[in-house]
């Protein structure tokens, strides 16, 4: 957000958090203490006063921070105000008293108060949405994993059209990340999830391969995560989408996931934080770490 707005939400804050319970207040003591002249001349006074100023910044450009507070407070002044005549009263004595207005008010601001600020922390919304980054996965033939049956897959390195760094910046302003993510590696193109996961980020690995390595590996689906198990994330079909790792579980039920997003950075977040979706789950190998081996063909001369 920029700072100009940011002010001009402040200004907000404080007229409708401070202004607000304030005259709130003081039309509520008068009332009490039965002092109803005073309270219409007050009231009446104030809801022009109001009016003037809050038209007078609308026709000046003012952004609504600026002038929708006071148009609110005004409105309510003038409410208050008419209600002190006993013909407005007879009419609708039913629905509303002086006294309920300024009750209300005593609610109602610290209320609005509270969620203006909450939108202060906002992100604003990206200007452009990004187009797709164009991937290609290269084959790097020298080398292969195993899992532990004596699998081999092949390992690949990821070619991109343009850069990570620049797409990254517009796809998290875009999808609303950046309150809700903290970045632990910068973008890396040699290697993608399941890469990072399966052998500590030196290449990529296809998504299909993940499931080899599942099963030979003696992967089993668990509903309780635990700091160091695997998440997994599917798309409609079944297919894996994503991988990451659990980094710690609080109280059984906040959970904290970090992963690399392919040729992106990486990041923790909550499971649900991530461009991949709902579906996923947890699986756990009685055997240590997650690393498959790596294996070195020689070349030919």
């Amino acid at each position: 957000m920029d700072q100009s707005r940011a002010a001009a939400g402040l200004v907000a804050v404080c007229v409708l958090g401070i202004g607000g319970p304030f005259a709130a207040l003081a039309f509520l003591w008068l009332e009490v203490r039965r002092r109803f002249r005073e309270a219409r001349a007050l009231s009446g006074s104030l809801a022009l006063v109001l009016v003037l100023g809050s038209t007078g910044s609308y026709f000046a450009g003012q952004t609504p921070e600026i002038w929708g507070p006071s148009a609110v407070l005004a409105s309510v002044c003038a409410t208050a105000f008419v209600l002190h005549f006993s013909i407005v009263r007879k009419a609708i004595r039913w629905f509303a008293s002086p006294t309920a207005v300024w009750g209300l008010l005593l609610v109602a601001a610290p209320a609005s108060a509270t969620l203006l600020a909450w939108g202060l922390n906002q992100p604003d919304d990206c200007p452009i949405t990004p187009a797709p980054l164009l991937i290609e996965r290269e084959e790097i033939p020298q080398f292969h994993v195993v899992t532990d049956a004596g699998r081999r897959l092949p390992v690949y390195t990821l070619v991109l059209a343009e850069s990570a760094t620049e797409f990254e910046h517009a796809f998290i302003a875009e999808r609303h990340f950046a309150c809700r993510v903290i970045r632990t590696g910068d973008p890396d193109p040699s290697h993608n999830c399941h890469g990072w996961v399966f052998t500590q980020g030196r290449f990529a690995l296809r998504p299909e391969d993940v499931e080899d390595i599942l099963a030979d590996n003696h992967y089993e689906k668990v509903a309780e995560p635990q700091p160091g198990d695997l998440i997994i994330y599917r798309n409609v079909e079944g297919q894996i989408e994503h991988t990451g790792l659990v980094r710690s579980v609080i109280a059984g039920e906040i959970v904290l996931i970090e992963s690399k997003w392919g040729p992106l950075g990486r990041f923790l977040h909550a499971p649900e934080d991530q461009p991949y979706g709902t579906d996923y789950a947890y699986y756990r190998s009685a055997r240590s770490g997650h690393l498959v081996t790596i294996l070195e063909e020689p070349q030919s001369p």
